[in-house]
């Protein structure tokens, strides 16, 4: 093929070979062009449910202006997908910390935390534990689907939930809990039972 072009070449003269150059240039761009088209026709569209972060074994930490340990949050495996506002956790255990003492650990099913850490949302089964080690009545509350804002310490729920203490237990549908102020405010269809210890 080499040895043809160089006779057509020779045929043509110097202005020939300048002119072979440029058609052969010409084909081969066309070839390249065409080829390429059919490429970009085969791509598939980006899926938009690949995620773009992943971690395993995950554990974070939030510290405070003055540097003081807010909260941790571990979990087993977390995902940030493509159009999420924020990270996805799975089975993730949230300890907050009062004056540097630790005061609830928290534990969910699945959870979100919002791309500015603004707002943490545990999700499905919640289970909140406050320890008598605190100083504070100890604590056991479950339910579904809290609500933190870490930064106001400030947490809610909107469904059932069972809290229960030494001698007590109390049902609500619906809660705020203020996490550094020992508060707890039961919204609606609250019942209660309390055993008082014996003297």
């Amino acid at each position: 093929m080499i040895r043809r072009l160089a006779r057509v070449a020779e045929a043509i003269g110097g202005g020939g070979l300048a002119l072979l150059a440029l058609l052969l240039l010409a084909a081969g761009s066309a070839w390249f062009l065409r080829d390429l088209r059919h490429t970009l026709e085969d791509v598939e569209p980006e899926d938009d449910t690949t995620p773009t972060l992943t971690a395993d074994h995950y554990s974070g930490r939030q510290m405070n202006a003055a540097g003081d340990i807010q909260y941790t949050l571990t979990g087993p495996h977390l995902e940030r997908r493509p159009g999420q506002q924020g990270t996805l956790i799975d089975q993730p255990v949230m300890h907050t910390f009062t004056d540097r003492r630790p005061e609830w650990e928290v534990h969910a099913d699945t959870g979100w935390v919002a791309a500015d850490n603004s707002v943490i949302e545990l999700r499905e089964a919640v289970r909140a534990e406050r320890p008598a080690e605190t100083g504070a009545m100890p604590l056991l509350l479950t339910t579904r689907n809290v609500r933190l804002i870490p930064e106001r310490r400030y947490g809610e729920g909107a469904e059932f939930a069972r809290i229960d203490s030494p001698g007590g237990v109390a049902t609500t549908v619906g809660f705020r809990v203020w996490l550094d102020e020992n508060r707890i405010e039961l919204l609606s269809q609250v019942r209660g039972t309390y055993d008082p210890p014996k003297r």
